[in-house]
């Protein structure tokens, strides 16, 4: 089946703007509403690093590592619009730029022991810096998209009595923003032996001025079809700087190979994060491992990779649908690769991933309480490749 495009073309008209069915950006006239949500973000960054390595002998144990300094200095350049009322009562696009500028100074210091034979310690520390993203500095204002086509076609009276479903919320950027600064402090401790490996490793990450969303009403002005503008509270979404987060967790891998080509690579983590208030850091996962078991023998190489991480919150721009808490479910993955090597300097490859065909779901603090979700299904390629 396929569309009647000739029907189409006899129902669409864009008054005043456009009659074609096939319209370019450069075909429409942008209204106040698109030039607010249009921004421009500018940022150079300028460096310099020292670094100085040492080695030397502690106890009778041989150890060596580095000392570094780096120095940062970022400018931001932010340009936007913000739409209000003109002297004369139409609406008026106020034009809004921003600049910004830091400086840090950011240390580290890494060395590593040698134990004994196959054993080694390492200890590291370090000052880092994490800026914000270009979207989390846009000049934008952008309410949701159904509460501007409908104070559009029904002007005040959606204010006074909203129609079903219209949600007074929306998102927008802050180019106040301060990059995020995090100590970070590491060790680990390695073991090497014939044909494996064993690691274990703990971290621990202290974050000033970390990043997170914070809604607060906000009035906006609204264009409309009958040409009077309105003005409506809205509770926008913004990002801004929160205070202090912590991470903190433990780290273990496994590397083991037997004579026979057969082999096992597997990692867990467990992470305990949160930020001010308390609340679990967005985007981490407090368990993840994966388990990938291989066979290399000759020209032939055959790998199964499952990898799991537990339930996370996340910030997903919801355009303010009124959800409180959005949180990805726990979710599993299996994915294999087969390689072999078909003389002068071929080798064929054939990988599938999720093969385990897994839905990925998103929930508001319960899983009955369903939100979104998502499925790719499994795919399978094949390559050919040659080295020269």
């Amino acid at each position: 089946m396929a569309a009647d495009f000739d029907r189409f073309q006899q129902a669409f008209r864009i008054p005043r703007e456009s009659e074609e069915l096939a319209v370019g950006p450069d075909a429409l006239v942008p209204t106040g509403a698109d030039l607010q949500n249009s921004y421009r973000v500018g940022e150079r960054v300028g460096a310099l690093y020292a670094r100085t390595d040492f080695e030397g002998e502690a106890g009778g144990a041989p150890f060596s590592g580095n000392l570094g300094l780096r120095l940062v200095a970022t400018r931001t350049a932010v340009d936007g619009a913000f739409l209000n009322a003109g002297d004369s009562g139409s609406a008026a696009i106020r034009p809004v730029s921003k600049v910004g500028t830091d400086t840090a100074l950011l240390p580290s210091f890494n060395i590593a022991f040698d134990l004994d034979q196959g054993r080694r310690l390492r200890l590291a520390a370090s000052r880092t810096m994490t800026r914000p993203s270009l979207a989390d500095l846009r000049l934008a204002t952008v309410p949701a998209s159904s509460l501007v086509s409908n104070i559009y076609e029904r002007g005040q009276a959606e204010i006074d009595a909203p129609s079903p479903g219209s949600i007074f919320t929306g998102v927008g950027g802050n180019p106040d923003l301060s990059p995020y600064m995090s100590t970070n402090l590491d060790a680990s401790y390695e073991w090497s032996f014939p044909q494996g490996a064993l690691s274990l490793a703990v971290f621990h990450k202290s974050i000033d001025d970390f990043i997170g969303l914070v809604e607060a009403p906000e009035m906006l002005v609204f264009e409309t079809r009958a040409g009077p503008l309105v003005r409506a509270e809205v509770m926008m979404s913004r990002p801004a700087n929160l205070g202090r987060a912590v991470s903190r967790g433990v780290e273990v891998g496994l590397h083991r190979r037997l004579p026979s080509g057969f082999g096992l690579w597997a990692s867990g983590t467990f992470t305990d994060g949160h930020g001010p208030g308390g609340r679990s850091l967005a985007g981490v996962s407090r368990l993840a491992y994966s388990i990938n078991p291989f066979f290399e023998r000759g020209p032939v190489a055959i790998g199964l990779s499952w990898s799991w991480r537990s339930a996370f919150r996340s910030e997903a721009d919801m355009q303010g649908g009124g959800v409180a808490d959005f949180t990805v479910g726990p979710a599993g993955y299996l994915d294999a690769q087969a390689s072999v090597e078909i003389g002068g300097g071929g080798t064929l490859v054939v990988a599938a991933s999720n093969l385990t065909d897994t839905t990925d779901l998103a929930y508001e603090y319960d899983t009955r309480r369903l939100l979104q979700l998502g499925r790719v299904g499994p795919s399978l390629t094949a390559s050919l490749r040659w080295s020269l």
